[in-house]
Parts: structure tokens; sequence; C-alpha cells
């Protein structure tokens, strides 16, 4: 199991193994336990949530606040000028939930496998 692990600093080691072992009361044969340690280990429990995201955006056009990279990029593939000018902004706020929650889920899954 270590040779699947080894790339993992040993404190993210630790912390995935603790989680795993707080959230798993019991374990099936055909469990993925590295696949789960790996990604309590390397996900950031400081991430955004869509709505959370939203709100960054939402401050941004208000008050010209800086934007993390990955709610700039959503917000950009929404479209800036449709999320200032829209007339029904709930639609827009919609496309945007949507479009952070995908490129969220992306990056984690990158985080996950090793590749960002």
């Amino acid at each position: 199991m270590y040779e699947f692990l080894k790339d993992l600093p040993p404190d993210k080691l630790v912390k995935g193994l603790k989680k795993f072992c707080m959230k798993h009361r019991e374990v099936y044969p055909q469990t993925n336990i590295i696949a789960y340690i790996r990604e309590y280990a390397l996900i950031d429990e400081d991430e955004l949530t869509p709505m959370e995201a939203w709100g960054l955006v939402k401050a941004h056009i208000a008050t010209g606040a800086k934007l993390p990279e990955l709610v700039d990029k959503a917000a950009g593939a929404v479209g800036w000028m449709d999320i200032r000018m829209s007339e029904k902004p709930g639609v827009e706020r919609a496309h945007f939930l949507k479009a952070y929650e995908a490129m969220a889920a992306k990056e984690r899954e990158q985080k996950i496998m090793g590749t960002l």
C-alpha cells in the first residue's frame, strides 16, 4: 500500500489516514482505501463552495476585490459582461454555479491524481 502513497508528504499522509479512520467505521473488501486516503490527504478544507465563490464574484463587481483564479476562470466562462448586465441575475448565478462546480471538481481530481 505504501508504494501508492509514498509521494505524499508525511503530514498530508497522516492527515489522510486520520480522516479515513474517522469517517469509515467499516471497510469492505472492494473499498479503495488508497483512493480515499489520497483524497483526504490532498483536498483542501478551505475550498470555496459554489455559493461562496458567487459571493466573491458579487463583491468583485461591487468593490473590485481580487478573485481567486478558479473563481475568475468560472466567471469568465459565463461571461463578465453577462454577469454584470444581466436582467435576470438568477440565471447567470445558476450558470456560474454549474461552471464553478465543474471546474472545482476537475481541479480536485487533478490534485488527487497528481497531475496538478
